[in-house]
């Protein structure tokens, strides 16, 4: 359960300085509760003889949740210091109250099978039901089916005794999503006000009879293995998955005058292999290096958009036969140095019939290519000039410990993103009072510096400089000490004089260093919405921090 409550109160003085003239203090209130409940009862029943092994399981499961709240607005206080209250207000502004509630019921059950802990069978189903679709729709099954086969128990493996464990694997199966609104199958009224009458209108949402589960296939092999007494193990994962109808903000009808819809519309693919590896280089009596390695290599593919056109702000995230969250933008050519060139280029605009060749250029402008070849820059020229997904990402760990003394660090990396530093279209917009940052201030056109990088900057330019283009396009691979520890382990002597079971000293520090290219503060932070995640605004600088420590256990 979440409980949120907050007021803010602007004093009458404070409001004379933004309206400029004397006015009422006003007070804001907002609240919100939010309560989860969820039961579940299941039962197992395991069955041994012999070789063999039987498992049963089945369940149900009801999960609810339950969201209120409201915002009122007050205006006209007798004294701003003390009489600020809800009850000191003369009039009320503005008033809202809102409850939604959403559930989901399960069944699910699960058989297994184990044959001298070599052959694995399992076999498993469940069913959801969700609020959130309608009649007819609200049912998903969802079935799998995983074998595993653990070589090293074979006969015929017998001399390999520096095999640990050699395990392979295979699995199948359905899951399900329901990232959508709640009910967003059937229509809902809310309140309006208008003057001194109250009325009702539709929300802004229009319903979606069809709308229905988002189910996704995947395919997954698997190998375990450890060599030589665990000096040696790890892990190789290679996966396909489809997902059929993913749900998403959908086109629909503007005469309906509502802005959402939604609907099981794209269809995309995702295909990786990932390894893990770790072992002890070296396990001595008093020293010792354990090494921890995984790499992921993912694919992701947009296949189907189901004959349907995507919303405007989305379709260049949602291109087939590419990445989801990839970035269109223009190319630039060159930066214009003088104005012959782009009237040789308007004079042949013009002959084809179009105004000009490039709206609002000058001399220190960014001239973009024509890549539609028509003779004139429009929306049509954009290319998808980034792609956010890195060719291949993980992280690496390492410990090393001399008798009670250890040392361990963990360093992340990525390779191949791409990203749009979004700052760089905001500075070079030409606000007045735009802050410049590092990577543009120094770089960009004058008449002194025509080898710059990025095109000049002039106040209120209604030229195509600040729009996204390859220019602004950065590498997002970077490597980062994300976490190393020092710690000590106090002697056993000692902790049994304490009346301890263990105690250690440590000292930590995180995001100790970053080596990348990219311009920003953080490469990591490339925005996480299919949407917007091929592009990255500074957020607040991720911070370095250190701690020192002591951990007892009684």
């Amino acid at each position: 359960m979440d409980n949120y409550d907050n007021s803010y109160f602007s004093p009458s003085y404070l409001q004379e300085i933004w309206v400029g003239s004397p006015y009422y203090a006003q007070l804001t209130t907002n609240n919100s509760k939010y309560v989860s409940t969820s039961i579940n009862f299941r039962l197992d029943y395991n069955y041994h003889t012999g070789k063999h092994l039987f498992g049963a399981m089945a369940g149900y499961g009801a999960d609810r949740s339950r969201s209120t709240g409201g915002t009122n607005m007050y205006q006209g206080f007798p004294n701003d210091d003390n009489l600020d209250n809800v009850g000191s207000a003369q009039s009320v502004l503005m008033y809202s109250d809102y409850v939604a509630k959403s559930g989901l019921d399960s069944v699910y059950g699960r058989l297994s099978y184990d044959y001298d802990s070599r052959y694995l069978l399992e076999v498993s189903m469940r069913a959801d039901a969700s609020s959130k679709f309608g009649p007819g729709n609200q049912w998903g099954v969802f079935p799998a089916v995983s074998t595993g086969w653990v070589i090293n128990r074979e006969a015929f493996m017998e001399k390999a005794s520096w095999i640990d464990n050699l395990k392979m694997r295979l699995s199948w199966g359905q899951t399900g999503s329901t990232n959508v609104s709640d009910f967003s199958f059937r229509q809902f009224y809310t309140s309006s006000q208008y003057g001194e009458s109250s009325s009702v209108k539709l929300q802004d949402l229009l319903p979606n009879r069809g709308i229905h589960w988002e189910k996704t296939n995947e395919v997954n092999f698997g190998l375990d293995f450890s060599f030589f007494g665990d000096r040696l193990y790890g892990s190789l994962d290679a996966y396909y998955r489809y997902t059929d109808g993913a749900l998403a903000p959908a086109p629909h009808i503007l005469e309906s005058g509502m802005s959402n819809y939604y609907d099981n519309i794209i269809d995309m693919s995702n295909r990786g292999v990932e390894v893990s590896l770790g072992g002890y280089p070296v396990r001595g009596k008093d020293f010792a290096w354990n090494t921890d390695l995984n790499i992921s290599v993912n694919r992701n593919r947009i296949e189907s958009l189901n004959n349907a056109q995507i919303n405007s702000y989305m379709q260049d995230a949602f291109i087939v036969g590419k990445p989801a969250g990839t970035v269109k933008g223009y190319i630039v050519d060159h930066i214009v140095q003088n104005m012959d060139e782009v009237n040789e280029l308007n004079a042949k605009a013009v002959e084809k019939g179009f105004a000009e060749y490039q709206s609002g250029i000058g001399v220190g402008d960014f001239l973009m290519k024509d890549t539609d070849g028509n003779g004139t820059i429009t929306s049509d020229d954009r290319q998808v000039i980034a792609t956010p997904e890195p060719k291949f990402f993980g992280g690496w760990t390492n410990t090393f410990t001399y008798k009670n003394l250890s040392l361990s660090f963990l360093m992340q990396f990525s390779c191949g993103g791409e990203a749009v530093y979004s700052n760089l279209g905001e500075e070079i917009s030409g606000v007045l009072g735009q802050s410049v940052g590092r990577e543009l201030y120094g770089n960009t056109w004058t008449p002194e510096r025509t080898d710059a990088k990025y095109a000049r900057l002039v106040a209120g330019t209604m030229s195509y400089n600040y729009m996204a283009n390859d220019r602004f396009v950065f590498d997002t691979s970077y490597l980062r000490m994300k976490n190393i520890t020092l710690s000590y382990s106090l002697p056993k002597a000692w902790i049994n004089k304490l009346y301890l079971s263990n105690a250690s000293l440590f000292v930590t520090a995180t995001n100790l260093f970053t080596i990348t290219q990219w311009p920003g503060l953080d490469p990591e932070t490339v925005a996480t919405g299919i949407t917007s995640m091929g592009t990255n605004n500074d957020p607040y600088p991720l911070s370095r921090s250190f701690s020192l420590g002591v951990k007892l256990q009684f």
